[in-house]
Parts: structure tokens; C-alpha cells; sequence
């Protein structure tokens, strides 16, 4: 007998992301919420964005933590989970992360109360997504985006 110990661990399993997109640019950064299993009270809890971006986990209980991302990170990215920041879990989560959004112009400025007008948006930032909404005065309503400057309401 040598004496050398090994000790085997089951790796953290991903769950759920909250939020599933997130805005980049923002001061310092973007705060995702992860469940899952198996995340244990270490100084090395690590969360993984992508396959290089690897930030420090916050633990809130054996099944939720949180990580903050850099604001200069974008696109679909899978998040994954390490208790040791070398293994990570297999199974992780997309999160979408979208630039800041801007608007220069809303065009017409003023439509009727009955929600049957195309509003059309300019300004910056726009990415095509299967939940793009608009907001007008208060009611949400679907949108689309044809470029990353130009989106349409309807």
C-alpha cells in the first residue's frame, strides 16, 4: 500500500439558466443564475461561458449559483460548471448574450390605439431571434428583425 489517496467526485450537471439572454455592455458585465446539482462549498467553483471564458461561481446552496460574466462577451454560448476549475460538467446551458441596443429614429412617431400598425425601428444592435418583442405604450407585440439596424413592430 502506498499511501496515495484518490478521491472520485460526481461532476456538477447544468439544470437551468436564468436569465437564457442577457444584454452585454453593460458596466461589469452580466449575471446568469444556474441550477443544477452537485455544486460544492469551494474556493475553486468556477462557471465556464463558451470554452475559454472561466469566472468565479458564487454558491447560494448545493443546487444554485451564480456567475458574472465580462460585458464584452456576446453570441450563444454554453455555460458549464466546475467544483475544482478543471472539470467541468458536460451537459451545459445556452445563453444568449446580445449587444446593447440602441434606437436613433421610430417611424410613424405617433399610431392609433387599436395596435394595428407596423411601427419600424432604426438604431443599432438588433440580432434576429424567435423572441424579438416590442414594447409600444405599454403593450408587448412581436417583432422582427431585418437587420442589426432596422427591426419592424407589429
Amino acid at each position: 500500500q502506498s499511501g496515495v489517496q484518490f478521491v472520485f467526485e460526481t461532476l456538477p450537471t447544468v439544470e437551468r439558466l436564468t436569465p437564457t439572454v442577457m444584454v452585454s455592455g453593460f458596466g461589469t458585465g452580466s449575471t446568469v443564475t444556474v441550477v443544477g446539482r452537485q455544486f460544492l462549498a469551494r474556493d475553486d467553483l468556477s462557471c465556464r461561458l463558451g470554452s475559454t471564458e472561466v469566472v468565479k461561481a458564487v454558491r447560494r446552496s448545493v443546487s444554485e449559483l451564480s456567475c458574472l460574466f465580462p460585458a464584452r462577451l456576446s453570441g450563444n454560448n454554453t455555460v458549464e460548471i466546475s467544483n475544482d476549475g478543471h472539470h467541468f460538467s458536460s451537459n451545459g446551458r445556452m445563453v444568449n448574450i446580445v449587444q446593447h441596443l440602441s434606437l436613433d429614429r421610430v417611424e410613424p412617431n405617433r399610431t392609433r390605439t387599436t395596435g394595428d400598425t407596423l411601427v419600424t425601428v432604426w438604431g443599432r444592435g438588433f440580432s434576429r431571434s424567435p423572441y424579438t418583442k416590442c414594447q409600444l405604450s405599454g403593450q408587448t407585440v412581436s417583432g422582427t428583425v431585418l437587420d442589426n439596424m432596422k427591426m419592424l413592430c407589429h
